[in-house]
Order: C-alpha cells, then structure tokens, then sequence
C-alpha cells in the first residue's frame, strides 16, 4: 500500500512480510536495516513506539540529498513483520504519531 499524504514528498507505505516460524524479530529487522540505509540517509534515533497495543522500534533517518525526514516503524504480528514507511519534508514527529495511532491490526 502506498499512500501520498499531500505535501511535498510527503508519503506512506506498508509492507508485510510472512515471516512463519521463523524467529525473526521486529527490531533484529530493523537493526538490519539501519546498517543498509545508512549509504543514502542519515540515521537519526530509534525507539520503541506502541501501534495498536504492539511494541515496534522505530527508526527515525533524513535523505542526505534532499533533507526530507522519515520514519520506519518495524512491529511483529500473527507470524508476520509490518514496516510501516512514512516521510516527511520538515521530521513532523506528531504527524508520524497520529497515522501510527490510526493502525489496527486483526
């Protein structure tokens, strides 16, 4: 799914991975992830946020190139891993936090 939120390069996108049995975690993924991105962005902060009842680490990073700022919210639910992609020109945090709010999860 991938959404524009009406401002600038302002976006969202999820992605949902089948992670079966497989004993990968939320934050291992991210862990990855912060070492993969770190060539095109800048990373920023990471923390744990709650989504629908769900502890998620988020990674906060900025576009080296054009200066826009983004999160990327890793949580597990029912054998899967959600990352929840959203970006932002000016790192608007309670913005990032209301569409996070607004998830719910079956």
């Amino acid at each position: 799914m991938l959404v524009t939120l009406g401002k600038d390069n302002s976006g969202m996108a999820v992605a949902k991975a089948n992670i079966g049995s497989a004993n990968i975690s939320a934050s291992t993924l991210s862990s990855g992830f912060k070492t993969i991105i770190q060539s095109k962005y800048q990373y920023i902060s990471n923390k744990t946020v709650t989504v629908d009842g769900i502890n998620a680490t988020q990674l906060v990073i900025k576009d080296n190139s054009t200066g826009d700022h983004g999160s990327l919210t890793f949580l597990n639910k029912n054998n899967s891993i959600y990352i929840i992609m959203i970006s932002t020109p000016d790192n608007n945090q309670q913005t990032i936090d209301m569409i996070l709010n607004s998830f719910k999860f079956q």
